[in-house]
């Protein structure tokens, strides 16, 4: 018995803590794809042929929440049997079966004794009933291979534990046959990759689902709250998961030495045509003349372009990759039929390299992807070339009928593996890259939600992996791994998302006389794929920057055109014009492991041959630089010194320091910080995470943020848990209504272990920001002296206009704040913001120290009268004027904006006071306009 406990503790060690070993079975191989000579010769009890039988349960997680199962054949790596020290060391996997589909196990009477006698001390031997079973087990169409697995044939003699093991594959091929879609079964079964990939489970080239990074851990953890710990057991395997790697990368890294990586992307939409212009201004960007054709290139290969001549100068603005896409390469009616000719991608690839100019000599060609009109190119450094590995392509098709190549995606993958101090690879960054086109037309946002989610569980890259840690053909596999097993994904493309507004309104903030930058924050609150990731109906855990630039569609050459060069239809079918929209997109989404920075996202102008105009983005990509053999043995090491640390009979103890938190006075916009130390003083590992006061509740009120959450802490170990509070407006509108004490007790679970309780307190200064016009208009005086509502003016009683308000424009129209042009639309430096905000909470003069200049502070007042303006709770121009405001040309019009205003509130407004500047910006800025 303590042979097969031995075994089965050899099985838990050797899988991460999100599986669970549900039995384990000792048996011999007969038949195996390794060992298919085994069948007809003697089989023997030997190191060479044992075999552990391990039936292995996932719970899921924020992508797949129903129960999966695979079924583990270890073989023994050393010939020691089950003895000694390391026993992760000793079993490697021989086969991973996910159970679904076709999978199958038949038992029988074996016909033959085939267990050698003669080694009375083999477990596997010792007290054997003299019947055997054979066990013949059936991968079925598994998604590592295109044809049927070949079935293993093993013989055991444990007929109890077969029986577990019957009734566990069972149980969950039912519930695989009721949750798991065929098409998408590679990435259902994503979680079974790491046990492929290498002899270490802990430790796999085969990143974890990126998007699960986006998902804080506190947030994957069981329900629980004070006095009900909820899945303690559970939640300290999931907090053990994601300490073990993050601690090893710390502990290998100890110099913190990364390699910044820096990417370009570009993405171009080229309505069939083939390149006639200097693409230089997108990929490299640098400006040219927009009429300047493509400049003559010498001979090259895509592969190589051969010795360096010198002439060329690597600088630190250079992309180490440049990766550009394509969509309507090819518009012909031939091409939807997967036209695999190189011919555009030949001509679009000269023009790259010629847009490179004098830097083409720096960079190679790494890999190409064409689906009909999609292609994807990535091109990197000649320096690094040796650094980029595992290069994989993939693509599918969703247009037509769902699979033709008119619509779908292309996508590249590449393992980069910086240089370590040692000189070997570093662990790998896996980087890859999505070049999407989806549906078109305005009100088509669904079917272009539904082709992101189906190009999600769709697109996938077939890699070849080591079962053993041996790279041999007779130990690789080959498994189909998600766009989302990565490090970094940027998923790029024509995406198609329009702008939900009449074609005019567009047209007319597009063209409106005041600052660019307000409207397209006005036009920004329109965009369908902004509002899509918000409300998480599509690219929900990806980031994408501001648009700054001009909308990038509908452009055209011959037809009428409007001032910015959009294209519109003659007079006579206004109801045909095609408004603008920014179509063309670039995202990306990280994991924590590569840190990534935008430094650039525009559109290029100038690059006119299309009907879309190309867009770039600059990203840095920070690498972490490890040894893989040293961060291998970290892992092993730090896994051992968790592994059992929710079966000690030890409870775990912390101490808290300080016991409770006081913030003192806390202000709008002004974060303040507090420091909590935990420390673990008990002998064992123990886990810690926050629980709120009931399970329906929130951890802490929204104006606090913990960081971390979640905590593994091993014995004698300190962890800094930071506490900051912010007062944002969402925050304030609240506190300035209520005026309540800011207090709120903290709960801090341990694991198997107490809650801890530390009382939090500050106290709020109000502001008469992120209030209503009408409650600063009943404000007897600052709205620091209002302490309660008794110290209101009642309704009757309420001014024309709040005193905040003219205090900021009496002093721009006198002559103290003087005649400054674009006062709306300079930035104003933020500390004399709060100084005029201060002000005008206390009632005190303006008063400001002498090193700030009459323009800072006179800008510094416009910026004031914006930011108050925007944070009012409540729409200062009602929803109905909206058009009367996009109309307005003139002073004359702009007045009457506001005159509109007060007679349908009945109240004097302090619009008709205004300059004409801040009456249009009044109109486009308001935040809350229905």
């Amino acid at each position: 018995m303590a042979e097969i406990e031995a075994i089965e503790t050899a099985v838990r060690y050797f899988f991460l803590s999100t599986e669970e070993v549900k039995v384990v079975a000792e048996c011999v191989v007969v038949h195996s794809p390794q060992l298919s000579d085994q069948e007809t010769k003697p089989v023997f009890v030997e190191e060479r042929i044992k075999r552990v039988l391990a039936v292995i349960s996932h719970q899921g997680n924020a992508y797949q929440t129903h129960e999966q199962g695979c079924l583990s054949i270890f073989k023994f790596k050393s010939t020691n049997g089950t003895g000694g020290a390391s026993p992760s060391t000793e079993l490697v996997i021989d086969h991973i079966i996910p159970i679904f589909g076709d999978f199958s196990i038949l038992v029988a009477l074996s016909k033959r004794n085939t267990f050698d006698l003669r080694n009375p001390s083999s477990p596997l031997t010792r007290n054997q009933p003299r019947t055997e079973l054979r066990v013949t087990i059936n991968p079925g169409h598994q998604f590592t291979q295109d044809q049927y697995a070949e079935s293993i044939t093993l013989l055991a003699n444990d007929l109890q534990r077969l029986r577990s093991v019957l009734a566990e594959c069972k149980r969950l091929k039912q519930i695989a046959d009721e949750n798991v879609n065929p098409a998408t079964v590679s990435t259902a079964f994503a979680w079974t990759l790491p046990y492929l990939s290498t002899a270490s489970p802990a430790f796999s080239t085969i990143p974890p689902d990126v998007r699960l990074s986006r998902h804080p851990l506190h947030t994957r953890l069981s329900p629980a709250s004070a006095g009900f710990p909820g899945d303690d057991l559970a939640d300290i395997q999931r907090i053990r998961e994601e300490w073990i790697p993050e601690a090893a990368r710390i502990i290998c890294n100890k110099t913190k030495a990364r390699h910044n990586l820096k990417i370009r992307l570009g993405t171009f939409n080229v309505n069939g045509k083939l390149p006639t212009q200097d693409l230089g201004a997108w990929v490299r960007g640098i400006h040219y003349n927009a009429n300047k054709l493509i400049p003559p290139l010498k001979k090259f290969s895509e592969i190589t372009l051969g010795e360096s001549s010198g002439k060329e100068d690597e600088t630190s603005d250079d992309p180490d990759v440049l990766v550009v896409s394509f969509q309507e390469l090819d518009l012909s009616a031939g091409a939807l039929l997967y036209s695999t000719e190189m011919v555009r991608e030949d001509a679009w690839t000269s023009a790259i390299f010629a847009g490179l100019g004098e830097k083409l000599e720096l960079y190679d060609k790494l890999a190409s992807k064409q689906l009909v009109g999609m292609l994807i190119m990535v091109f990197a450094k000649r320096s690094l070339r040796e650094c980029f590995e595992d290069i994989k392509t993939t693509s599918v098709g969703a247009g037509i009928l769902g699979v033709m190549g008119n619509k779908g995606g292309t996508a590249i993958r590449l393992c980069f593996h910086p240089k370590h101090p040692s000189g070997t690879p570093s662990l790998p960054t896996v980087l890859t890259f999505v070049n999407s086109h989806l549906a078109a037309f305005d009100e088509m946002a669904d079917r272009r939600h539904t082709d992101f989610h189906d190009l999600s569980s769709r697109l996938s890259f077939r890699l070849q992996t080591d079962q053993n840690g041996e790279a041999s053909a007779e130990t690789s596999t080959q498994v189909d791994v998600s766009v989302f097993n990565t490090d970094v994904l940027f998923w790029m493309g024509d995406l198609n998302y329009r702008i939900d507004l009449p074609t005019q309104s567009v047209r007319t903030l597009l063209m409106w006389p005041g600052p660019a930058e307000v409207n397209l924050v006005e036009l920004r609150k329109y965009d369908q794929l902004r509002n899509a990731i918000r409300e998480g109906k599509a690219f929900e855990d990806f980031k994408e920057t501001n648009l700054t630039h001009l909308p990038t569609y509908r452009f055209a050459a011959g037809l009428p055109t409007d001032q910015l060069g959009y294209d519109i239809s003659p007079p006579e079918n206004p109801s045909d014009r095609r408004k603008p929209a920014w179509t063309d997109r670039i995202l990306h989404v990280h994991s924590k492991t590569a840190p990534v920075e935008q430094l650039s996202y525009r559109s290029h102008s100038g690059i006119t041959m299309s009907d879309h105009r190309p867009v770039s983005a600059d990203f840095v990509v920070s690498c972490d630089i490890l040894d893989p053999s040293e961060y291998e043995t970290t892992v092993k090491k730090l896994h051992r010194q968790v592994l059992y640390m929710e079966e000690e009979e030890t409870p775990p103890k912390v101490s808290l320091k300080p016991a409770s938190i006081d913030f003192g006075t806390v202000w709008y916009l002004r974060s303040a910080t507090k420091t909590l130390e935990v420390k673990n003083t008990g002998r064992i590992p123990c886990a810690f995470r926050f629980v709120p006061l009931e399970v329906e509740e929130l951890v802490c009120p929204t104006w606090l943020r913990i960081g971390p959450m979640t905590g593994l802490l091993l014995p004698d170990e300190s962890a800094a848990i930071t506490l900051t509070i912010d007062i944002d407006g969402e925050v304030a509108a609240e506190l300035n209504q209520f005026r309540p004490k800011l207090e709120v007790t903290l709960i801090l679970h341990v694991g198997l272990g107490k809650d801890h309780f530390i009382p939090v307190s500050a106290n709020y200064e109000p502001t008469c920001f992120a209030n209503t016009l009408s409650y600063l208009t009943r404000l007897k005086g600052p709205i620091r002296d209002v302490k309660s509502a008794d110290d209101l003016l009642s309704e009757e009683e309420a001014k024309n206009a709040p005193r905040e308000v003219m205090r900021l424009v009496n002093y721009m129209m006198s002559g103290s704040g003087g005649d400054v042009p674009n006062i709306f639309t300079t930035r104003g430096d933020p500390k004399v913001v709060e100084i005029i905000r201060e002000c005008l909470d206390t009632g005190k003069d303006f008063a400001f120290p002498k090193d700030y200049t009459s323009l800072e502070i006179s800008v510094g007042f416009g910026e004031a009268l914006l930011r108050l303006l925007e944070s009012l709770t409540e729409p200062l121009i009602p929803t109905f004027l909206n058009a009367a405001c996009e109309e307005a040309r003139s002073k004359d019009q702009g007045f009457e904006v506001p005159t509109c205003f007060r007679e349908w509130t009945g109240q004097v407004v302090i619009g008709y006071r205004l300059p004409r500047a801040t009456i249009a910006l009044m109109a486009i800025s308001t935040k809350k306009n229905g």
